[in-house]
């Protein structure tokens, strides 16, 4: 009587826990169970300052730290999902500051947390859609005054018409904008968000930007009027491969009336002179706007894929 022969049995399924996503670039993942794709990340750094103050007033006492130091991390979680009506994308981005010294206090910023669906844009945007490479250079080289250390609440559209070409309007509520130190002139409630409207293009050689700002002037006192302060800015990106992959150079210059955040000055303060700061001047029950211009270009070049190095320069002038 012949054996049955044998049955061999059937290698259990491999259970795929992480699946790699690859429809939006390197580091995301599927959330399991979902079609949602998400990718973590973050960075460290570490700063030290060294200066001198040159401080005669007082002989008795030495109160001035000659070196700081300070750390800032960043964490940052963006999810991805594909639906009817577009690309639906949810993005948080946490940092926390050490303050100089190791009993400094810490601070903890949001910087981040925005939706993004089709074309619409809501949420706290570390960016203005008015700025072009702030954080490119001079973000990267120092911390700033710059609205990507802060962030502000924000509402935008953009339409892509292809080939590269966008175009954004946009609807700010940025309290750094609100520049009045040391003028007679004070800002009254928030009446109207600063509008922007932007056109840029992105291509293989690098990419252009235009944008344009107004900016509401609205004094506390009651028997003073009010008016709008405007901005416009003009960059450029070209990308250089013949010097490393990866380098490039970016230039600018922007224009204010009215609007002196927007040129890059929030305050102008040396060791040994304090000028006025801001947006406008009342002059009996008008308001006069200061004007403000700034140029600014910066480098990046990647010596190897591990060393980098970053130029930064601007020259601005402000007139009242």
């Amino acid at each position: 009587q012949a054996a049955d022969l044998p049955v061999r049995k059937a290698a259990p399924v491999a259970v795929d826990y992480v699946r790699i996503c690859s429809a939006y670039g390197n580091g995301f993942f599927f959330i399991p169970g979902t079609d949602t794709c998400l990718k973590i990340s973050g960075s460290v750094r570490f700063d030290v300052d060294a200066l001198e103050l040159n401080n005669r007033a007082n002989l008795n006492t030495r109160p001035q730290n000659l070196w700081t130091t300070g750390g800032r991390s960043r964490l940052k979680f963006d999810a991805r999902t594909q639906t009817e009506f577009g690309l639906l994308r949810a993005l948080i981005g946490v940092e926390i500051l050490q303050a100089a010294g190791n009993n400094g206090a810490n601070a903890l910023r949001l910087p981040q947390a925005y939706i993004q669906w089709g074309g619409l844009t809501v949420g706290r945007i570390s960016s203005s859609a008015f700025e072009y490479y702030t954080t490119a250079t001079y973000g990267g080289l120092r911390s700033s005054a710059s609205t990507y250390y802060s962030g502000h609440n924000a509402i935008w559209y953009t339409a892509n018409f292809g080939s590269g070409f966008e175009a954004t309007l946009a609807l700010e509520d940025a309290p750094a904008r609100r520049v009045a130190a040391f003028t007679n002139f004070a800002y009254g409630g928030n009446r109207v968000p600063d509008i922007i409207a932007r056109l840029r293009i992105n291509q293989g050689w690098g990419g252009a930007h235009l944008a344009v700002a107004a900016h509401h002037l609205y004094s506390n006192a009651a028997a003073v009027g009010d008016r709008f302060g405007w901005a416009a800015i003009a960059g450029v990106n070209v990308k250089l491969p013949m010097l490393a992959p990866g380098s490039e150079m970016w230039l600018q210059a922007s224009y204010g009336e009215g609007a002196l955040n927007y040129t890059g000055v929030n305050a102008i303060n040396t060791r040994r002179i304090g000028v006025s700061a801001a947006n406008a001047y009342v002059v009996g029950t008008s308001i006069r706007t200061a004007r403000s211009w700034a140029f600014s270009d910066g480098l990046r070049h990647n010596w190897t894929p591990q060393w980098q190095s970053i130029l930064h320069a601007a020259y601005g002038q402000v007139n009242y």
